[in-house]
Order: C-alpha cells, then sequence, then structure tokens
C-alpha cells in the first residue's frame, strides 16, 4: 500500500522507483499467454465505492461473487462483489482493526465441508512490527451483515519484520504461504497447518523467489494452477501431482499477457476455474476495472 499522506513529489518519485524496479525483475522466456486471453472483459468499479482494495478472492457460498479487502486505515470490512463491478454489500468483522490487510484467500478449513475466508494482516511498509496475523472465519452467507466467529493466526518470521501483501492456501494440505515485497528478492514462507489460534507461531522459510514487488497471489480451487503478481507482471504456474507449493514456486513458471492497471494489487482464479481477475487499488484520478481474463476453450 502507498500511504496516502506522501506528498505528491514523494510519491511520483516512489512511482519512477518501482518501475525501474520493474524493470529488473525476471521475464520468463519465452512468454507464453496461450492458456488465457489477453484481453479482458472489464467492468468498472465506481469510484468512492471500495477504492484501496488489495486484495480478492472467490466467494463458494456465493457463487460467482468475489470478496474484497481493503488496506490500513479502512472499515474492518469484507466487501462482495458482483463480476459486473457492483459491490453488492459489506459485512462487519468484528472484534478486528485493519491494521494493514493486504491480501484475502479462500477456501477449506478445520471443519470438513465448510468454506473459510482468511484475511492477511501482513503489511509492513516500514518494516516495524514484531508480529503478524491472519484472520480466518467461515465465509459469510448472503444475508449475513457481520462477522463475530473470527481465528487470530498469530505469526513472525524466523529473521526478522518483512512487508508482505500475498498469501496462497494450499486446498489439499490447508498450510499458509506467505510472500513478501519489498526484499531484493521475494521470500516465500511457510505455516503448516494445524495452526495455533491461541498463541504465536514461527513460520518455515522456503525460498526466495527469482523476482520481488509482490503484491498478491492465488490457486485455483483444485490446486492446480497458481498466479503471482507484482505491480507489473503475472507469473502462472502449473502444479504438477505430488509437488508441494514451496516446491512449485521454486521450479518454472510462465508470463501472462495482461493489461496494464494504476496500481495492480489484486489477482484471483474465478471459483468455476474460467479464467481469473485482477484489480487495482484507485491511483489519483485514474478509472479503476475489474478485470476477467477467460480460459480458452
Amino acid at each position: 500500500m502507498l500511504s496516502r499522506y506522501m506528498t505528491i513529489t514523494g510519491l511520483l518519485l516512489l512511482i519512477h522507483l518501482l518501475n525501474s524496479c520493474s524493470k529488473n525483475e525476471e521475464k520468463p522466456t519465452p512468454a507464453d499467454t496461450t492458456g488465457y486471453e489477453t484481453v479482458p472483459v472489464q467492468k468498472p468499479i465506481t469510484a468512492g465505492v471500495i477504492d484501496e482494495v488489495s486484495g480478492i478472492a472467490p466467494g463458494y457460498n456465493n457463487a460467482g461473487k468475489l470478496w474484497a479487502i481493503e488496506d490500513s486505515d479502512r472499515p474492518n470490512e469484507l466487501g462482495l462483489l458482483d463480476p459486473n463491478g457492483t459491490l453488492l454489500k459489506k459485512v462487519v468483522l468484528t472484534g478486528i482493526v485493519n491494521r494493514d490487510w493486504e491480501d484475502i484467500a479462500t477456501g477449506p478449513g478445520p471443519e470438513a465441508g465448510v468454506n473459510y475466508v482468511y484475511v492477511a494482516e501482513t503489511g509492513d511498509n516500514a518494516s516495524v512490527y514484531n508480529e503478524y496475523a491472519i484472520f480466518r472465519m467461515k465465509e459469510p452467507q448472503s444475508a449475513d451483515v457481520k462477522v463475530d466467529a473470527i481465528d487470530k493466526i498469530r505469526f513472525v518470521y524466523p529473521d526478522g519484520s518483512h512487508d508482505a501483501e500475498a498469501i496462497i492456501l494450499d486446498p489439499s494440505t490447508k498450510d499458509l504461504y506467505v510472500i513478501t515485497k519489498r526484499d531484493a528478492k521475494s521470500k516465500l514462507y511457510k505455516l503448516s497447518y494445524p495452526y495455533k489460534v491461541n498463541e504465536s507461531q514461527t513460520l518455515t522459510f522456503i525460498t526466495d523467489l527469482p523476482y520481488n514487488l509482490v503484491t498478491a497471489a492465488n490457486i485455483s480451487e483444485d490446486g492446480k494452477e497458481i498466479l503471482v503478481r507484482t505491480y507489473g507482471l503475472i507469473y502462472y504456474y502449473t502444479v504438477a501431482n505430488g509437488k508441494s507449493i514451496g516446491e512449485v514456486l521454486s521450479g518454472s513458471f510462465k508470463n501472462l499477457q495482461h493489461q496494464s492497471e494504476p496500481q495492480g494489487e489484486s489477482i484471483c482464479f474465478a471459483g468455476d476455474q474460467s479464467g481469473f481477475y485482477t484489480l487495482s487499488e484507485k491511483l489519483f484520478n485514474a478509472p479503476v476495472n475489474l478485470n476477467f481474463y477467460a480460459k480458452k476453450p
């Protein structure tokens, strides 16, 4: 997240630096776009409704819809988006505060057959926090206006503070993975299931990734495809049978062509795996669209 209190000059300088960093990201060769359309179906997001989106994830109790979160200084709410870009409702998450929410995942949890939402309180622009958390709750139903039962999965890194904006929930093992943003190479950490909910735990370092500035990640419902995005690139991985997410992200990837966005911080597969979505935070007066890239037949 970019601080809304920056001067315009400082913000422009930071954007220049981020663009410079993006140019240094390792670009997979050759680029491969055969699996998904390169021109998205775009649906505008009304300005002022949900401007600071930092993460999106498919709804499973709410088929075809998307859950969205906003980052720091915004309300402790989940937004439910229609694929046409309309904000259908907001659900209040009681008893917790939005310190700096940066990503969201949906999938299995402790109760068999129940869908859960995971909200990552992992943002730390200045690397000043000692502890982080992922909030876990049962996915709200269509009539819910608030959620009271929320688990706080607290954790620390084994090597100090990090700013992270991406998590992945392994649908087969329920392990959680965290990907850092501002390191010279983004780092991948793992929290093995079952996690503790009443005391802090230490993540396990898995590997350095060959790029940085990661702003979001997602895995398909069947666990066979992974997307990792930065401000400028989308990395696509396929998951071979028997491979862990750590092994997959340590291996080869392809680059998916996509339309540039003002400040791309969100990505997720559609719940029915018919394609994937991207969504940007609002930057200055640039219009923001919900982009859908359909899977090719």
